[in-house]
């Protein structure tokens, strides 16, 4: 230990006396260090935390696989869960939860759209979650006899909305426009189940039906005059469980096939085709489906940002390197002396140690920044994205495994070549001002090569991702949003029944169109590439005595008259809704295009009836719209129907008017317009129709950011590499440079002469760097617009901004060295 303590002194007197070195070397490393942490805490929150829950690994999730497709892993209905509950002996005990859209209002404050939980009663002393203050909800907050109904904070909302204010436990809120009181704070670490959408709020599940809260997750046809809470044919809500001591997974699931077996039997109409699926809690990420393609991303991301580590490492090596020649004498010196090579090693590797972790330390501060800024980004998406970013013992433990490897990986070539010094050779080479020989001065090539052709790799990926980007941004989404506004309404949860919600709407939509600053106006369930999504099981004419699980799924959307006039949606044929069809509630429907081709083919589909859902309505089809873009712009054609929002069941509408001007009077517009029909009524979600459809280009802008960032850091360091290793050399070569000069060459040939070992170095870094893109980028192709992975363009353009980068590395050394007088040159040595 006192060997290792003076190791580390004697290390830090070395690095003191060489300031500009040190300084270089540790930012450099902190980038590439504090850029891989950064990504890292990302990963940790979404992939690796555990859940901060009771022994997490006695968890287990049910599901329902009757959705099937994409989403194999569905919710549940809540008269099941209750039956499951009743019949299963393999747990202590089993709660459900929902995620749920609620508009929320402070006391005295505006009402904002916002993300809550409901859930049982047992829900948190099942997963064994503590009060940060006051209570939790219990089972007696979810009897539906008990008149006082109750909330609980999350912790980030208590401290972003209330300041961390103490006296919030009893206070009041209003959720959906019912007064709530404020029983507790929940722990703080604690943000649900789907990670990003963390709740602000828990209430009791029996509370859905009193607040007419809607769901985020839901499948099935409803049962008419059955809420939601009573109807079986509903799916919406979650179910998690925890095993009983002694009890595995695999006992568990073979009770689940039993009382599978028993509710078919038990509710053939509702449970005939619905089986459950049964996981570990701890496993699952995001939700099963889905967490496939989110650890390959976690691992294609983790796995370019190492390049940047890696050509961090090449600088600081070849700054070693070039300084290990410096010190030949000094390490020479004290291996006469009577030094051992292993002391001299582990001293070495101790300056190397010492440089890592403080870079190490300052790029968990560059982390701790990168931290902040995600968790404060407003993305364009309904609710803000939580995902909980800490510099916990995981990422801690990762930075200090990143940085000791860093150290051995960049310093261990250097520390073991600087300790086979022969002393006669030193002293010898030393006199000559050697520059370390051949084989040292291919390892710094070596060490430049490879930066350039990592740096190729990151660059492609931003320039692919940039064009993605640009080409996803004029993609014609095939309907206007420029120049229109959109809000979200919820009378409903206000106490509007189905007629009166009506009459708001069109005294809103009357009001509107009076006023000067908009023009059309309409309404609809939600708009195409707004991230919002519903499908209905569609039975083609002659088709109705198929099994119900043979009816396609399609997408659908409910609109009102002046829909396609005002979203600018041409009606190739038949015609639009009409005021007569919205007032009368005619049961009629329009296609877009691409339904009309797939199954109708060359017939017109005008004239003919669809049967939609096992018990709902038979729809006239009254014309064919143009095919639009409705989940991402890069989706295939997609069938789609357009639903009179007369047959709609919710009447949560979104409002759509075209400003005549400035979109923001018009949205001052719906704002003031709302006040003054009902000073109750929530306006959520106000925004521009480009904002709102925004969302769909999340991907390729977060894409073009990332890899740009990454990019630039590996441009910026290859830069600094180059001109680290050029100067060198030209630093080495000054005697021979001045020989040439005396001989006559000119200013000219010298800048050739030292350019020529830059762009050489790049040359070669490039090639390798096109085989190594072309490898790479494949994993990008499934998420690029309009762009291939191996875009001639980009590869090019990549390529060009290197060897310019590479030509301004070389310059400065290059025209000191044409710049050195001949005489000056030789009595260099």
């Amino acid at each position: 230990m006192n060997a290792i303590v003076q190791d580390v002194r004697y290390a830090l007197r070395r690095l003191a006396k060489s300031p500009g070195f040190t300084l270089l070397a540790v930012l450099t490393l902190a980038l590439g260090i504090g850029l891989n942490s950064a990504v890292f805490s990302v990963v940790n929150a979404v992939v690796l935390k555990p859940l901060p829950v009771e022994d997490p690994d006695e968890l287990v999730s049910w599901y329902s696989d009757s959705l099937g497709g994409t989403f194999t892993h569905g919710p549940i209905a809540f008269p099941d869960y209750l039956d499951i509950r009743e019949q299963s002996r393999s747990y202590e005990d089993l709660a459900a939860y929902n995620l749920s859209g609620m508009i929320f209002e402070e006391e005295g404050g505006e009402a904002t759209f916002i993300m809550g939980e409901l859930a049982t009663g047992n829900y948190f002393s099942m997963l064994g979650v503590q009060p940060h203050r006051g209570r939790l909800l219990d089972v007696r907050d979810d009897d539906s006899n008990n008149p006082q109904p109750v909330t609980v904070l999350s912790h980030r909302t208590w401290q972003r909305r209330f300041g961390g204010d103490p006296s919030v436990v009893g206070s009041t809120v209003r959720l959906n426009g019912h007064a709530f009181t404020v029983v507790g704070v929940a722990q703080k670490d604690f943000m649900g189940f789907m990670k990003g959408l963390a709740p602000e709020v828990w209430v009791p599940m029996h509370m859905m039906t009193t607040m007419r809260a809607g769901s985020i997750t839901n499948s099935g046809d409803p049962t008419p005059g059955l809420e939601r809470i009573e109807d079986r044919a509903r799916s919406w809500h979650w179910m998690i469980g925890r095993l009983r001591d002694g009890v595995t997974i695999e006992e568990a699931r073979s009770e689940v096939g039993m009382i599978q077996t028993r509710l078919q039997e038990t509710y053939p109409e509702t449970n005939e085709n619905r089986a459950y699926l049964l996981e570990r809690t701890s496993s699952i990420k995001v939700m099963p489906g889905v967490d496939g393609p989110i650890h390959f991303g976690a691992m294609v991301i983790m796995g370019l940002v190492s390049l940047v580590l890696l050509i961090a490492c090449s600088n600081v090596a070849n700054m070693l390197l070039a300084r290990a020649v410096e010190r030949r004498k000094e390490i020479a010196t004290r291996l006469a002396l009577g030094a051992s090579r292993g002391a001299l090693l582990r001293q070495l590797l101790a300056e190397n140690l010492v440089l890592s972790f403080l870079g190490g330390g300052l790029g968990l501060g560059l982390a701790l920044v990168s931290n902040t800024v995600v968790d404060s980004m407003k993305l364009p998406l309904p609710v803000d994205l939580a995902l909980g970013l800490t510099l916990d013992l995981r990422v801690l433990g990762f930075t200090f495994v990143v940085a000791t490897l860093t150290a051995l990986l960049f310093g261990m070539a250097p520390a073991l070549d600087a300790t086979r010094t022969n002393l006669t050779t030193a002293l010898r080479d030393e006199a000559r001002g050697s520059s370390g020989g051949v084989a040292k001065r291919r390892l710094r090539s070596g060490l430049v090569v490879a930066e350039v052709a990592l740096s190729f790799v990151l660059l492609v990926c931003a320039g692919l991702s940039v064009r993605s980007m640009q080409n996803a941004q004029h993609i014609d989404p095939g309907f206007r949003s420029d120049g229109l506004v959109t809000a979200g309404f919820t009378p409903e949860v206000h106490g509007y029944e189905r007629q009166g919600a009506f009459d708001l709407y069109e005294s809103m939509r009357a009001r509107l169109e009076a006023l000067p600053e908009a023009s059309g106006v309409t309404f609809a369930s939600h708009l195409p590439l707004s991230m919002n999504m519903s499908m209905e099981r569609v039975a083609l004419p002659g088709q109705e005595a198929l099994p119900y699980d043979e009816w396609p799924s399609v997408d659908t959307a409910w609109v009102a008259p002046g829909y396609f006039e005002t979203l600018e949606i041409p009606v190739l044929s038949g015609r639009a809704l009409s005021q007569q069809d919205f007032t009368d509630e005619r049961p009629v429907v329009l296609v877009n295009q691409a339904f009309a081709e797939r199954f109708f083919g060359n017939e017109s589909p005008i004239g003919q009836r669809l049967h939609l859902n096992e018990n709902g309505d038979t729809l006239e089809i009254i014309g064919v719209a143009a095919t639009s873009k409705y989940r991402t712009l890069g989706e295939e054609a997609r069938p789609f129907l357009f639903q009179s929002l007369r047959q709609s069941n919710s009447t949560a509408w979104a409002v759509v008017a075209a400003s005549n001007g400035d979109p923001s009077a018009a949205m001052a517009a719906v704002r003031q317009v709302a006040k003054e029909l009902d000073e109750k009524i929530a306006v959520g979600r106000l925004a521009t129709v480009e904002d709102t459809i925004g969302s769909s280009l999340i991907m390729p802008k977060l894409s073009a950011a990332l890899f740009s960032v990454f990019g630039g850091i590996g441009a910026l360091l290859a830069m600094v590499g180059i001109y680290g290793v050029v100067s060198y050399m030209v630093s080495q070569r000054t005697h021979e440079i001045g020989i040439r000069m005396a001989m006559g060459a000119r200013r000219r040939d010298i800048l050739v002469l030292v350019s020529r070992d830059g762009l050489g170095l790049v040359a070669i870094g490039l090639a390798l760097g096109v085989g190594l893109s072309i490898l790479v980028t494949r994993a990008l192709d499934a998420v690029l617009y309009g762009v291939s992975a191996t875009d001639a363009m980009t590869f090019v353009g990549v390529g060009l901004l290197l060897t310019g980068v590479a030509l301004l590395a070389s310059l400065m050394p290059a025209r000191r060295a044409a710049g050195v007088h001949p005489m000056v040159a030789l009595r260099w040595e």
